[in-house]
């Protein structure tokens, strides 16, 4: 876990840390919280800090359940690592690039997803030359 405090900040704004605690509750791990997210910041012209607090949970979602953003997102990262031919690229190929995107298409007003499945079409197409 990690928390990111301002090192210039004195001990009476940094807020109390979360994660590093010398004792570790038993119940800690049974959570599905992944983290808390603090955020402070100031309005223009005020003195005084607001401080909002999130905590994200783990909940994994299948990439079949995932939404059609996540879905579009994942094929455009996986086009990048197999054009680049990275070697984070795992098993990723361009027919599961097509498959994430092709699902994911939605409502393309601009086409540029649309768009996308040509380019990736067309990279396949010349990788097989």
């Amino acid at each position: 876990m990690y928390e990111i405090n301002l090192t210039e900040a004195g001990a009476e704004t940094a807020t109390e840390l979360r994660y590093q605690k010398t004792d570790i509750k038993d119940d800690a791990c049974a959570s599905n919280e992944m983290m808390m997210i603090k955020f402070r910041y100031k309005e223009p012209g005020e003195e005084k800090s607001r401080l909002i607090e999130e905590p994200v949970s783990f909940n994994p979602v299948s990439l079949n359940e995932a939404s059609d953003n996540f879905k579009f997102s994942a094929a455009v990262a996986a086009f990048a690592l197999i054009l680049k031919d990275s070697e984070y690229k795992g098993s990723a190929d361009y027919s599961l690039v097509l498959e994430l995107a092709e699902q994911s298409i939605g409502i393309d007003r601009e086409w540029y997803r649309k768009e996308f499945l040509g380019l990736v079409k067309s990279a396949q197409w010349q990788s097989i030359k």
